[in-house]
């Protein structure tokens, strides 16, 4: 969210800038490119926010649906099922691990707060 922020404010600064020392909007000078540069930069950011979102709750939705799958077949005998089930098991928690440890970094806004209280499948 500080790099929204920062990031805003800089294209609003650079193109009052422009404004103040240009009178014809001359883009060629420092303010416009940091206006360009900052706006892109803005604009790219603004379009991963949502798509980010939108895979992380794709993942959690997965990780759900496979904590239901497994717990429904835990006790088939067959290893080769078995096996495979383990292999799936630890790519989830991986996944868990991994975006719990982002929820603990500057990261964090991009990591729904609900996967702190999700415990990994044994």
């Amino acid at each position: 969210m500080l790099i929204l922020i920062i990031l805003a404010s800089i294209f609003i600064l650079s193109l009052i800038g422009l404004k103040v020392f240009y009178d014809n909007w001359d883009w060629e000078g420092i303010c416009g490119v940091t206006a360009v540069i900052s706006g892109i930069l803005l604009g790219l950011l603004l379009l991963c926010f949502p798509i980010n979102k939108m895979s992380t709750n794709s993942d959690i939705a997965k990780f759900n649906s496979a904590r239901v799958t497994y717990e429904s077949v835990k006790y088939n005998k067959s290893s080769l099922e078995n096996t495979i089930i383990q292999t799936e098991i630890i790519k989830e928690n991986m996944w868990l691990a991994e975006a719990k440890y982002y929820r603990t970094t500057m990261w964090k806004i991009w990591v729904p707060k609900e996967i702190d209280s999700f415990q990994p499948i044994k």
